[in-house]
């Protein structure tokens, strides 16, 4: 496998070119769907990637919960540099959880504040 296992990682750049064609060539509907779609997909493959390179290369570290298999050493020669990989992983996986968190209570947030703003307009088809 080797480095083929961080291509979940790296995938997301070619997000860039994928916008710019979809920006030119798509009705802005059908490339917003598209792109949100790509977007999604790309956010879960990365980080399940990353959860599993930071199981798997810390799974050598003492006091470690996970069972035997996962310190097999053909499991960890799957994973290039494991111990470095895994110890770089985890507060890399931290930081995806703090800003997802943030992200969705942002969201909530400005949500709510929508419902209030239009909560005294009378209901027509533009609000």
């Amino acid at each position: 496998m080797g480095v083929f296992v961080f291509l979940p990682l790296v995938l997301p750049l070619t997000a860039w070119p994928i916008a710019r064609l979809a920006e030119h060539h798509l009705h802005p509907r059908t490339a917003t769907r598209l792109l949100t779609g790509v977007a999604a997909v790309m956010a879960v493959c990365s980080t399940v990637c990353l959860g599993l390179v930071m199981v798997v290369g810390t799974a050598q570290l003492p006091g470690n919960p996970l069972p035997d298999g996962w310190s097999d050493p053909e499991v960890r020669a799957a994973v290039p540099f494991d111990e470095v990989a895994g110890k770089a992983a985890i507060p890399a996986l931290c930081a995806v959880l703090v800003v997802c968190g943030r992200s969705l209570w942002r969201h909530g947030r400005v949500r709510r504040g929508a419902h209030r703003a239009l909560a005294g307009l009378r209901e027509t088809g533009v609000v």
